[in-house]
């Protein structure tokens, strides 16, 4: 059914696209290249660092998060998947 496809597609590309967003925000609050994998403890993460990025994940997504939250989703890939659902 090509809907269903749409569907799925856009779907797709909406996850591609909160991933490009997530690695452009830690990428900022790291002033440095980081892949999808890189953890937050592994970039010397601190809670100045948690702050900066629920500041800017509201600024620019318009989603709240708690500063612990970046703990638990401490990796690029985890926050999108987290964000995008």
């Amino acid at each position: 059914d090509d809907s269903t496809l749409n569907i799925t597609d856009t779907s797709e590309r909406s996850f591609e696209k909160m991933i490009f967003d997530v690695m452009t925000i830690w990428q900022k609050v790291f002033n440095r290249n980081v892949s999808l994998t890189d953890s937050f403890e592994s970039l010397a993460g601190d809670s100045i660092h948690a702050l900066e990025l629920t500041m800017a994940v509201e600024e620019s997504l318009h989603v709240h998060l708690s500063p612990h939250l970046i703990y638990e989703l401490n990796t690029i890939l985890k926050m999108a998947t987290y964000l995008h659902n």
